[in-house]
């Protein structure tokens, strides 16, 4: 099954995330915005994995940290891989200490699980919406905004042909 850890925003959050949609995005061509019960923000895509205890047992170690209700600031929409070649436009946040640290050591316990770290340094964002195929855009600042997330999850996720289904396996 294919798996990934992600944060959920809490309301006041999701609000926010949809009103940027609306504000900025809504008048885009040939893009699709996240639907709001998609809205999260990943940690780690992991992909197929079979057993996803094995993974949990990995992470639990997690829970010693308080992992939940993270702090996120942002003032800016960009995209992915780059502004001149946007796929994936994003509202991406800034550093946080607390996050990386998450991060990090998802990474390395699951590399005993022989899942692979990421190549890229990792950029906590929040995918908006893709484009049916690579646009150029600008960057979009706007007023400095915080945002919560809450708990740390593993999901599953489902590919349809109406989109992705994600189901919650594990909350830490």
């Amino acid at each position: 099954m294919r798996l990934f850890f992600a944060y959920d925003f809490d309301k006041e959050s999701l609000h926010k995330l949809i009103l940027l949609q609306k504000m900025y995005l809504s008048s885009f061509k040939n893009i699709r915005l996240t639907k709001e019960m998609n809205l999260h923000l990943t940690i780690k895509f992991i992909g197929e994995f079979d057993d996803y205890q094995l993974i949990i047992d990995k992470i639990k170690s997690i829970d010693s940290i308080n992992s939940s209700n993270i702090n996120l600031t942002s003032s800016i929409i960009t995209a992915f891989p780059s502004i001149f070649n946007a796929r994936v436009i994003v509202c991406k946040f800034d550093e946080n200490n607390k996050l990386n640290k998450i991060y990090s050591i998802i990474e390395e316990n699951l590399k005993y699980l022989n899942i692979k770290k990421e190549d890229r340094d990792f950029v906590p964002h929040i995918t908006l919406a893709r484009t049916n195929f690579p646009i150029m855009m600008k960057e979009i600042f706007f007023n400095k905004e915080n945002f919560l997330i809450n708990r740390l999850k593993l999901y599953k996720s489902t590919l349809t042909k109406n989109g992705p289904i994600y189901d919650v396996i594990y909350e830490f």
